[in-house]
C-alpha cells in the first residue's frame, strides 16, 4: 500500500469512527488503569484501600465526562493535554513540556516541599492526595501509552524512550491508531516500562505522603534485562500482537513478576484483523472479568512467593468509590485549592 492510500484509508477510517463510535469506545481500558495499577501499588506497599482509591481516582479520569478525552464525537482538547498526555500546540508543545506537566502535576499530589508552601502542605488530607496520586499515575501512564509506537506500520525507534518520543496531538489523539496505543498487546515493553517509571513515583509518594519505606522487594530500578517482544507471539499473531520475552528473566524478582504478569494480561486478550495495521491482527477490547479473573490467578499462585495477598477489585468496587463524576476544575494542578 502506497503513503497516499494509506493516509486516504486513514481517513476514512477516522470519518467513520467519529460518525459511528459510542462515547465508551473513547474510554481507555480499565485494566490498565484500574486492575494492573491496583497490583502495582499492592506491590509497592499500599494498602488494600489506599490502593483502590488511587486506582478508582486513576480510572476515574476516563470513567467523569468532566475529564476524559473526548466523548463520542467530541475531542475535550483541554482534557486531553492536561489529564491524558497530549501534545497541545498551545501548552505542552513537546515532550520536554509534557513531561514537566508531568513532573508538576505530582509534586502537587506529594506535596512537594519545593513546590507547595508548607502552610499549605498541613492542611491537606491523606485521602485527597490519595485521589491526586491517582490523577497524576493516569496522566504518567498516558505518557507511555500516547506516543507514536508505529508510524507508516512500522516500530519507531524512539518509542521505548524516556522522554525522546512523539507524542499524539490534540484534538485528535491516536484516533488514527484507535485503541490500540492504549492496550498491552501493541507494545508490552512500554507497559512493563510504565510500571517501574510508576514503582519510582509510588516510592516517593510513599515515603514523602505516608511515611513508609517501598517493598524492598520492589525497590527500583528494577529492569535490570532490557525487556524484549516474545518473537513467539509475532510468528503467531503478526507484527502488531505482542508479549514480552522471558529469555533470561528471573521469575523471582520484579521484573519477573512483571513480566508474567503482563503476559498473563497479553494473554486474555483476543485479537482480530486490523485495516488500520494493514490487516494485520491487534488487540481487541479486553473482557475486564475475565482479565480480573486470570490476574487473580496469577496473584493467587506466585503472591505468596513475594509476600503478597493481593485480589482484584470488582469493577462494582471501583464505582463504590464514587470517582465517575470528577471535576476537571478540582483536578487541574494550578487551581487545586487545598
Amino acid at each position: 500500500m502506497t503513503m497516499k492510500n494509506y493516509k486516504t484509508l486513514t481517513f476514512l477510517l477516522l470519518t467513520a469512527a467519529l460518525l459511528f463510535c459510542s462515547t465508551s469506545a473513547f474510554a481507555y481500558d480499565e485494566d490498565t488503569h484500574f486492575q494492573l495499577t491496583y497490583v502495582m501499588l499492592r506491590c509497592a506497599g499500599f494498602t488494600d484501600q489506599e490502593a483502590l482509591t488511587i486506582a478508582a481516582a486513576d480510572q476515574g479520569m476516563d470513567d467523569s465526562p468532566g475529564t476524559v478525552a473526548n466523548n463520542g464525537l467530541t475531542p475535550d482538547v483541554d482534557a486531553e493535554w492536561k489529564f491524558h498526555a497530549f501534545s497541545n500546540s498551545e501548552f505542552t508543545k513537546d515532550v520536554a513540556a509534557i513531561m514537566q506537566n508531568k513532573e508538576l502535576i505530582f509534586a502537587y499530589a506529594s506535596g512537594d516541599p519545593s513546590v507547595i508552601p508548607p502552610n499549605i502542605n498541613e492542611g491537606i488530607s491523606t485521602f485527597s492526595r490519595l485521589v491526586f496520586f491517582g490523577v497524576f499515575l493516569h496522566y504518567q501512564q498516558d505518557s507511555w501509552a500516547h506516543r507514536y509506537h508505529v508510524d507508516d506500520l512500522k516500530y519507531t525507534s524512539s518509542h521505548l524512550t524516556y522522554d525522546q518520543w512523539s507524542p499524539f496531538t490534540t484534538p485528535f489523539g491516536h484516533l488514527s491508531q484507535f485503541n490500540q496505543p492504549d492496550r498491552p498487546p501493541f507494545c508490552p515493553i512500554c507497559t512493563i516500562k510504565c510500571m517501574e517509571d510508576g514503582m519510582k513515583y509510588a516510592k516517593t509518594f510513599l515515603d514523602r505522603v505516608l511515611n513508609r519505606p517501598i517493598n524492598p522487594k520492589f525497590d527500583v530500578p528494577f529492569l535490570n534485562v532490557e525487556p524484549q517482544f516474545d518473537p513467539r507471539t509475532d510468528g503467531i499473531y503478526g507484527p502488531f500482537f505482542h508479549a514480552l520475552s522471558t529469555n533470561g528473566i528471573d521469575r523471582s524478582n520484579a521484573q519477573g513478576w512483571f513480566t508474567y504478569l503482563i503476559n498473563t494480561q497479553v494473554a486474555n486478550y483476543t485479537s482480530s484483523p486490523d485495516p488500520t495495521f494493514g490487516e494485520h491482527r491487534t488487540a481487541n477490547a479486553p473482557d475486564l472479568v475475565l482479565m480480573r479473573d486470570a490476574m487473580n490467578g496469577y496473584c493467587t499462585n506466585y503472591g505468596p512467593g513475594f509476600g503478597l495477598n493481593i485480589a482484584v477489585p470488582t469493577t462494582a468496587q471501583k464505582l463504590a468509590q464514587g470517582f465517575t463524576n470528577i471535576d476537571s476544575a478540582l483536578v487541574w494542578r494550578p487551581t487545586w485549592n487545598y
